[in-house]
């Protein structure tokens, strides 16, 4: 009898257009799983079933995610085959390895209830029966995979379901086991989707993608040396089967795609003379290449930051970001596409409330001037939106000190700004808005997507008021010394937030939240359509207000809210 591994797996249905509408009991939220489909999209109008694999969360706390759309689940009012299932595996319990198509035979079946996460036996990864599918065309897929780009097969419509995941779960087992913390597939991907999946099939590839045709002659990379000698590594390996297996035993967290050096390594380990048939010819090594200037150490020492980020060494993260602070000083200057590629498959853009605040914020500027700096153009800021996932108020307070070319970038990022806050639910707008220190641009939009949100359901933006102390000390930092304007701030804030006679019924418990502010007491105090001497409201040129900073929210309102959005 095959031996078998037990896991536990943490779950979440999601439905196109809505959000969880049901998640188990575990370290994840809701609104975690929420974040899977915006990053590893599924496309249920063009093929039943699916399925992606993909991550969460670098470092020890890893979470390897298999999500199912199969059509099997139907949901109350939603489309036929919507429901989405992701599943969630904590690295660590990873003692031994399993294969993608197993983890996903023994999920798939399973029905969900209760809030209980489900729990199944899988076998353990054999290798023999992975290498008889092993081809030259899926070791070709996997060393391309070491050049950081992601990779798009074309042309495989008429695969089924079964044989587009076998191959996925092949080229896994073609890297080192602990690649899996930061691999992502997918047995289908629109050509027009925004995804981060480093391997895909799809109709056709997008810019920058690798493109490898299914029927096409089988192509090894020619550069970086590094992926053409991992696939020579591959393809000459006499004992196929024994270097799949030390492949699947490397199941410490590695990242090949940024850096190859450990699928080298255990590549090479495996060919060692001792493993091999003495008559069977060793690999060689690729042909000499011819003299090159050395390369700039940019890209060693991004990737070194992405390592000592997932490993959470906080000191060498500050040595290395400091290495590439002395370099750009220097006065070499980066390959900014390579540079893009690491920032991004590192995730050193990524929302990280776990950093130390000055370590986030020293990590946010370098990272920013060296991959898309030193200053902001329309394309640097687009790539830079797309390799923050997620995004966070401390990325855009850093994009918005950055010099830029053109009056053009400084629209589109307070745009992409706005679009970002809109998204934010109302807990976390009122967080976002509240964060410390406060950045004059983001809370002062923050405020007015609060009125505006409020006025239109107020009870969730009640709660969240209410927690964050009414956001008296944002609006105090906002306007200091302007005691009347931040009257008027607040009292736009709880007016709409308790509607009606509510306000007067709650006046008291308000005041209690903020420990008697005075500038609340004033607006509580104040009548509407009155407001208190020293200043007008936000935007409207008061004291400490916007517009005395050279930008008031005022003139921007025509820019940025939607038709029919405004209160």
């Amino acid at each position: 009898m095959a031996e078998t591994l037990r896991l536990s797996a943490q779950w979440a249905l999601w439905t196109t257009g809505h959000r969880v509408t049901r998640c188990a009991r575990g370290a994840l939220t809701p609104s975690t799983f929420e974040d899977i489909p915006h990053e590893f999209p599924t496309s249920h109008h063009r093929r039943i079933p699916q399925a992606a694999v993909s991550w969460l969360y670098p470092g020890p706390k890893t979470r390897m995610v298999i999500t199912i759309a199969d059509g099997s689940v139907q949901l109350d009012g939603a489309p036929q085959g919507a429901a989405t299932r992701h599943f969630a595996i904590a690295y660590a319990d990873l003692t031994r390895p399993v294969s993608y198509e197993d983890l996903y035979v023994a999920l798939a079946g399973r029905e969900l209830r209760g809030t209980d996460p489900v729990v199944v036996d899988v076998p353990v990864l054999d290798p023999m029966r992975i290498a008889d599918r092993v081809t030259g065309f899926a070791k070709a897929t996997a060393a391309l995979l070491l050049t950081g780009r992601q990779v798009c097969v074309t042309g495989a419509e008429e695969l089924t379901f079964p044989e587009r995941l076998r191959f996925l779960d092949t080229v896994a087992a073609l890297l080192p086991y602990g690649a899996r913390t930061k691999f992502s597939a997918t047995t289908w991907a629109d050509s027009v989707s925004d995804h981060r999946f480093r391997l895909a099939f799809s109709p056709h590839a997008r810019a920058n993608f690798h493109s490898l045709a299914w029927d096409g002659p089988v192509e090894p990379p020619s550069d970086p040396p590094a992926a053409r000698e991992y696939f020579d590594l591959l393809d000459r390996a006499h004992d196929l089967p024994d270097l799949l297996s030390a492949l699947a035993d490397s199941l410490a967290p590695s990242s090949p795609y940024a850096n190859p050096a450990e699928a080298l390594r255990v590549a090479r380990g495996a060919q060692r003379p001792d493993r091999r048939d003495p008559g069977f010819p060793p690999p060689q090594p690729p042909p000499p290449r011819p003299p090159q200037a050395p390369q700039p150490k940019y890209e060693t020492l991004l990737a070194a930051c992405a390592e000592a980020l997932w490993r959470e060494h906080h000191a060498a993260l500050r040595r290395h970001l400091a290495d590439l602070e002395a370099l750009w000083e220097s006065g070499g200057r980066p390959d900014h596409d390579q540079a893009h590629e690491i920032i991004k498959n590192g995730a050193l853009l990524a929302r990280r409330d776990d950093l130390p605040d000055d370590l986030r914020e020293h990590l946010l500027r370098v990272v920013l001037r060296v991959g898309y700096g030193p200053r902001l153009t329309s394309k640097s800021l687009t790539r830079a939106l797309k390799a923050a996932r997620p995004k966070s108020s401390d990325l855009f307070a850093r994009l918005l000190e950055m010099p830029y070319e053109d009056g053009s970038v400084q629209g589109k990022r307070i745009y992409e700004l706005v679009e970002w806050l809109r998204g934010l639910d109302p807990y976390e707008l009122v967080a976002t808005a509240a964060r410390q220190p406060v950045h004059p641009e983001i809370a002062s939009m923050a405020l007015d997507l609060i009125r505006e949100g409020a006025d239109r359901t107020p009870e969730p933006f009640r709660l969240a008021l209410h927690a964050h102390h009414h956001l008296t000390g944002t609006v105090a930092l906002l306007y200091p010394g302007a005691i009347g304007t931040q009257a008027e701030a607040l009292r736009g804030l709880v007016v709409a937030a308790y509607p009606g006679a509510m306000l007067a019924e709650h006046t008291q418990r308000i005041l209690n939240a903020v420990q008697g502010a005075p500038a609340m007491k004033r607006a509580l105090a104040s009548q509407p359509g009155q407001p208190p001497t020293g200043g007008g409201p936000p935007g409207q040129g008061g004291p400490g207000g916007a517009r005395r900073r050279g930008r008031g929210n005022g003139s921007l309102r025509g820019f940025w809210k939607r038709d029919g959005g405004g209160a």
